[in-house]
């Protein structure tokens, strides 16, 4: 581990409180229902070195706590999704806190998803219909990586998450990463997470490219399950990704060199490697033109017929797994469709953003040998 689990300089973790409770408020299960309305899809797809950081730990308020970033940062920080319930390609039911969902035969699976949501920063931020939305968007969600946060100010992410904790007395986190990008344009990746199901395990961090064959660097992050969920729980690392639209090609080979280098580090400490984010790939060229095409175990989430952009037009947005190692990825999956979701029309649904969040559903079980370290975590959320 030597390369990989130094952690990033200004690294945050942010715990918002919560506030109302959603259970004296019938209205919010019907919602919890419609939330979980997921569409599900037919498409099933078949040395690197951190910047150096520190972390600190603050308390979240209502307000900016951290004032404003006059320039890009080398950052990471750590800061909480909610319940329900998918059956095997059906809506979800809901169910709080992680507990077994009204007919279901257990608890309810993981859902580990990706949104690009489009330049989300102050602007965005500034309305409140799409914030309420994404909101909505975001709450089943155990944990749902993001892309193009833009905002020079991570308020803008702490206070989404204290919003969605006190609308849905619920105990979300986020990790947000440093900016990164070669030009003008630069932005940030972030997690959020339910951490009453999910717990960070260590310090999260971006992979160095010194050779610069990446526009922007992949936030990396290690998850597992809640001891109290699971009593062999699911650990996974999460490897969030914005590729290039005119170098894909080239910056996906260059994720399989990386690849290489994080099995090789976390050898016999995790096997659960999930790639996910707006590749600006299909599946097929994912699979067939990159180096990804010499991993034949590797495969997305979603093929070529699922459409992830809002005008559904493009199949970009994916999880990318391992299909011996993650045998924790239970073969259900998909997309969530704006315009059906809240009945608007594309105008509408393109204020929200011009991809569609993507879902999978996960055990809460280690299907192999527990792959923790014996070793405390670094980071323990």
């Amino acid at each position: 581990m030597s390369h990989l689990n130094a952690p990033l300089r200004g690294a945050q973790q942010v715990s918002v409180p919560p506030a109302t409770c959603f259970l004296s408020c019938p209205q919010l299960w019907l919602l919890l229902w419609l939330a979980l309305g997921l569409v599900a899809s037919s498409g099933c797809g078949g040395g690197t070195t951190p910047t150096d950081a520190t972390a600190t730990e603050t308390t979240a308020t209502e307000g900016p706590a951290n004032g404003q970033a006059s320039a890009p940062s080398t950052s990471a920080g750590t800061g909480s999704l909610g319940t329900g319930s998918l059956g095997p390609g059906l809506p979800g039911t809901p169910v709080v806190n992680g507990g077994a969902a009204a007919g279901s035969a257990g608890p309810r699976p993981l859902l580990i998803g990706t949104f690009n949501i489009q330049r989300f920063g102050e602007s965005k931020s500034a309305n409140a219909v799409v914030m309420d939305r994404l909101m909505e968007l975001t709450y089943p969600f155990d944990v749902l990586a993001i892309q193009e946060v833009v905002s020079q100010r991570e308020a803008v992410v702490q206070n989404f998450v204290a919003k969605l904790n006190e609308k849905y007395n619920a105990q979300f986190n986020y990790v947000i990463g440093p900016f990164v990008g070669r030009t003008t344009y630069v932005e940030r990746f972030a997690y959020v997470y339910d951490s009453r199901r999910v717990k960070v395990i260590e310090q999260p961090y971006i992979i160095a490219d010194p050779e610069d064959k990446l526009h922007r660097e992949p936030l990396v992050t290690r998850f597992q399950v809640r001891d109290e969920l699971s009593p062999k729980p699911f650990s996974f690392l999460l490897v969030n990704l914005h590729l290039d639209p005119k170098e894909g090609i080239a910056e996906m080979d260059h994720v399989s060199a990386l690849l290489n280098q994080l099995e090789s580090d976390y050898a016999g400490k995790e096997d659960d490697v999930l790639i996910l984010g707006d590749f600006n790939l299909s599946p097929s060229q994912i699979l067939t033109q990159t180096q990804f095409s010499a991993r034949p175990q590797w495969r997305t989430v979603l093929d070529d017929r699922v459409m992830t952009n809002t005008r559904r037009t493009k199949a970009y947005d994916n999880l990318v797994y391992h299909a011996d190692r993650t045998a924790e990825f239970l073969g259900r999956q998909g997309t969530i469709d704006l315009q059906d979701r809240f009945r608007i029309s594309m105008e509408e649904a393109l204020e929200i953003s011009d991809h569609l969040p993507v879902w999978a559903a996960f055990s809460l079980d280690e299907a192999g040998a527990a792959t923790l370290a014996s070793e405390p975590a670094a980071a323990v959320r």
